[in-house]
């Protein structure tokens, strides 16, 4: 490629994913402008015919030649920008003459610049390391960092509620004893975190199945809301979280909302407790001000037009598990399915059970026994009704999502050894097929109230505590004979 081509291409790349008009709103965010970059990159190896690859920022630096010298820097060569030791943004080199130019990602935003003027002028020091031999890498040739394992016995202990007895049936056809000691367990399951409080699990000895600090990073809904907005261009409902102050006063001076409807959301429930419909913006902003409505909630923009089947409202449940955090290994469940509401979708309804999707709510339908297996679509009904074409898109959209939503939280989440997390995420498409995430729930419910419910969760729970099992033992082929695919790294 010439350095013209080279340069539309970083270019074209990147502004796929960096909105301008929220340039002065973002602070830079160092590892989400890697994976930018590795954007960039992969679009250039892609018309160069190669085969694009997937990279932590552990291993880009690990593929990377040493530190350079600026005289010794070639066109697509990959700089840190650095200043008083902290990461500020990356750049490529496409000109190394007679000044060093360089395309830039600075927060999120791309410009070109000079790159010995801006040294000069900022004192920045540049760490310059080159990229022409990780051009030339396969995903094969990235040699894994080496990983700690350790040495557990096969016994587990489990409090109860959530299907705990599936856990458990699975823990014990996969070789587990139970015991009644916490202390005594190689593997330690709790429903939530705070129930580990004062278990004393041990860090490197036991495995726990919760990421101890994961909620605070997006797994509620105020949490989900403020890691997303760093994200750009990151496909959620337009949200506010009423009790951050910016965005209170954004809510209530916004155009937008005038005329629309807004779904309504406790911070931290799940199955669908204490949502509700805003259809009156006006009243509800001077139940606001008055202090009569609370604002220790998130409101989102509602939906209106869903995509429907067989005309009514579905979202996708989709399973990720963080297989552990030291380093970060993050999977996906390749078998997930559809959740659908059993009333006929009709914006104007006021029966929560035609707008909330999920199985909890629907199982308050009063002809729910009749109709469960309505409820729950799999993904070959999904597939048959709007094709599998059409699926393995929503599919690739749904990756792409995680993939970029983990790598911003993969830089903040608790190093600790034997910690994992099974997630479930939802996500919903407008009638236009556009994708939207709604939430990453921890504790996703294990209940099998339906056939197609009995046939993937299960089997997923028996994959998820297989390849935990092997990760944390030092298998090298941990997802041997499961449907779990790897997403980060």
């Amino acid at each position: 490629m010439t350095e013209a081509e080279y340069r539309q291409v970083f270019i074209t790349t990147a502004a796929t994913y960096l909105d301008p008009r929220t340039a002065l709103k973002l602070r830079p965010l160092p590892r989400d402008m890697v994976w930018v970059i590795v954007q960039c990159l992969n679009k250039v190896r892609a018309a160069m015919g190669q085969v694009p690859v997937t990279m932590t920022l552990t291993n880009l630096f690990l593929s990377l030649e040493p530190d350079l010298p600026e005289t010794a820097l070639r066109p697509g060569d990959l700089l840190f920008l650095s200043r008083f030791g902290q990461t500020q943004g990356v750049a490529v080199v496409f000109r190394t003459a007679p000044n060093l130019k360089v395309l830039s990602i600075v927060g999120n935003r791309v410009a070109e610049l000079d790159a010995h003027k801006q040294f000069v002028r900022t004192g920045s020091r540049m760490q310059c390391r080159s990229t022409g031999k990780w051009f030339s890498l396969t995903q094969e040739d990235i040699q894994s960092p080496a990983w700690s394992s350790f040495e557990f016995p096969k016994t587990y202990y489990s409090t109860k509620g959530n299907n705990s007895e599936l856990v458990a049936s699975v823990l014990e056809t996969q070789g587990f004893r139970r015991v009644e000691n916490v202390q005594t367990a190689g593997l330690v399951w709790t429903q939530t975190v705070k129930q580990a409080d004062g278990l004393g699990i041990r860090e490197g000895k036991q495995l726990f199945n919760h990421v101890p600090g994961l909620s605070s990073l997006f797994t509620t809904k105020k949490s989900f809301r403020h890691i997303t907005k760093q994200i750009p261009n990151f496909p959620t409902p337009l949200t506010f979280d009423l009790t951050d102050q910016y965005d209170y006063v954004t809510f209530l001076t916004s155009a937008q909302a005038a005329g629309t409807k807004w779904i309504l959301k406790p911070l931290a429930m799940n199955q669908g407790i204490g949502i509700s419909l805003v259809s009156n913006i006006v009243q509800f902003r001077k139940s606001l001000q008055s202090g009569t409505e609370s604002r220790k909630k998130v409101i989102q923009l509602y939906i209106a037009n869903p995509l429907l089947l067989d005309g009514h409202k579905f979202d996708i449940r989709y399973y990720v598990l963080i297989v552990r955090c030291k380093p970060m290994v993050v999977l996906r469940y390749t078998d997930f399915y559809i959740r659908r509401s059993l009333n006929p979708y009709s914006l104007e309804s006021s029966d929560m059970l035609t707008h909330l999707t999920n199985a909890h709510q629907q199982k308050a339908h009063p002809e729910f026994e009749r109709l469960k297996e309505e409820s729950i679509w799999s993904k070959q009904r999904f597939e048959q009704s709007l094709g599998s074409a059409v699926v393995a898109g929503i599919e690739r959209g749904i990756i792409d999502c995680l993939s970029r939503l983990m790598f911003c939280v993969v830089s903040r989440a608790e190093q600790r050894l034997g910690s994992f997390e099974l997630l479930g995420v939802d996500f919903m498409l407008d009638s236009s097929l556009r994708l939207y995430m709604l939430e990453a729930n921890v504790n996703p419910a294990l209940y099998t109230d339906t056939e197609e419910l009995r046939t993937v969760i299960p089997k997923m729970v028996a994959d998820a505590l297989s390849v935990v099992h092997r990760v944390h033992a030092g298998v090298q082929d941990y997802l041997s004979g499961t449907r779990f695919q790897l997403v980060l790294p």
